[in-house]
């Protein structure tokens, strides 16, 4: 089956405010890292912090409970179009609301003060649960 060549936009971040992210830290297990998530001065978001491997913490995330559904199984992938600081970043994704159920990540690095487009393709998306790899998991089904 072919794939569609439209495109559907699942979060307009110039067309978001920030009160629908949520910042979670390591703090919430006994780390210090620190972050914020504030509306850009040209549009868009802004997730900024500072990563401390201090207290066996060391991540800092936004997270942003979708309530929509969308039908992504004609899709091969999701587009990010991010400007970065050259280092390491995931997108997670979830296929159901369980807070400890386990997560699909896709990692990808960013370009220091260049805006790139990260394409992340749904079959690379890897299964884990508190940062192990599930070998047993389905593959992400969109």
């Amino acid at each position: 089956m072919a794939l569609p060549k439209q495109e559907i936009v699942l979060v307009d971040f110039h067309n978001t405010t920030v009160p629908v992210w949520r910042v979670v830290n390591d703090t919430v297990m006994g780390g210090i890292s620190e972050s914020t998530m504030t509306n850009g001065e040209q549009g868009g978001v802004v997730f900024s912090g500072t990563v401390s491997l201090k207290n066996f913490g060391g991540f800092c995330s936004v997270h942003l409970h979708n309530t929509a559904v969308h039908d992504l199984s004609l899709y091969d992938g999701i587009s990010l179009r991010v400007k970065g600081d050259g280092k390491q970043y995931k997108l997670i994704l979830k296929t159901d609301s369980e807070l400890n159920g386990f997560s699909y990540q896709f990692p990808f690095v960013t370009k220091k003060d260049a805006w790139i487009t990260v394409h992340a393709p749904f079959q690379e998306f890897i299964p884990r649960f508190r940062g192990a790899v599930l070998s047993d998991a389905p593959p992400l089904n969109p």
